[in-house]
């Protein structure tokens, strides 16, 4: 009878000897999941950790200084003008998060003796991975159970349509994938200038978040500058040659991320274009990811994490501006 291996019910010795002598790696190779895109979007002095732990909401002081001085000779007598300040508050939720494991003793020999490791610390790192998720979750999409607004479709923040790629035709193709490296250009650098003047410069994006075919397409789009028609591409041009490297003397961050793929108005591509600045958005996080000690079970033990955070925040809509059609 031929024997038999693993879930094959028939396996010549041939075949057997050939598994028997198989080398085996020892390094587990891991399944590959697309990198965490949260951080792009939030510089580090933007995640707000010096919150106490116990806290249910995080908010600002929102301050006003109001009043306006007159000339004395306009105001005769004790009629001078006065000044005030107005305060007020703004709130975002917190909400605590938690996730756990366990493994039996004949679960740790088993896993042990099969990829000689220690199956608690593959479960931890599985434990990390499952709260880093959850912040890139919440911190895109939101999550109105607990109250969570996300960074793809804030409420408050303005969002418009970018132009056509004929002028003379007010219904011409917005896509990029039907425009020159110019018009992408264009379409960056309108939206820069109109969030500039319409907050009389009070804001100045310095931070434009494409789709990843849009990034793609203008790092890979190239124009021909000066006499000499030197070769460019769009994104190189682009970081320098700006709205808002003209009023700052900085360069322009463009960063790739996925989500604003279909994110707009009807299905559309997103661009979003923001003065990153830790007063105008902001990820509070009273807590980090925090392991538990493991605790005892009959046979075995369990495993616990948990952390504490809160909504993505933007105490001024007004700092950014999404852009659909691209």
């Amino acid at each position: 009878m031929a024997p038999t291996y693993g879930s094959q019910s028939q396996v010549s010795a041939v075949n057997l000897a050939v598994e028997i002598t198989t080398e085996v790696n020892s390094a587990l190779l891991e399944v590959r999941y697309p990198e965490l895109d949260w951080r792009n979007v939030l510089a580090e002095d933007q995640i707000i950790t010096n919150i106490n732990p116990g806290a249910q909401n995080f908010g600002f002081f929102l301050t006003d200084h109001q009043g306006a001085a007159g000339f004395q000779s306009n105001k005769g007598g004790k009629n001078v003008p006065k000044v005030n300040v107005s305060n007020g508050m703004i709130t975002f939720p917190l909400a605590a998060s938690a996730v756990a494991a366990e493994v039996t003793n004949e679960d740790a020999r088993q896993y042990s003796m099969g990829f000689r490791l220690d199956i608690a610390s593959q479960l931890g790192k599985a434990m990390k991975k499952a709260c880093e998720n959850l912040i890139e979750t919440t911190t895109f999409f939101g999550d109105t159970t607990v109250g969570f607004r996300g960074f793809l479709s804030y409420a408050g923040v303005n969002v418009a349509t970018v132009a056509g790629n004929d002028p003379a035709d007010e219904a011409s193709d917005t896509e990029w994938a039907s425009k020159t490296g110019a018009q992408m250009v264009a379409d960056v650098n309108a939206g820069i200038s109109y969030i500039i003047d319409a907050t009389l410069t009070v804001h100045k994006p310095g931070m434009v978040c494409l789709p990843v075919t849009q990034f793609l397409l203008l790092a890979n789009t190239f124009m021909a500058l000066g006499a000499s028609a030197t070769m460019v591409s769009a994104l190189t041009y682009l970081k320098t040659n700006n709205s808002f490297s003209a009023m700052t003397g900085k360069e322009l961050k463009v960063v790739p991320v996925r989500y604003l793929k279909g994110a707009g108005a009807n299905g559309t591509d997103r661009m979003v274009i923001l003065e990153q600045d830790k007063e105008n958005q902001c990820l509070p996080m009273p807590m980090p990811y925090t392991l538990c000690p493991s605790v005892p079970m009959l046979l075995g033990a369990e495993f616990a994490a948990e952390m504490k955070h809160g909504s993505y925040a933007v105490p001024r809509p007004a700092s950014m501006m999404y852009f659909d059609g691209i």
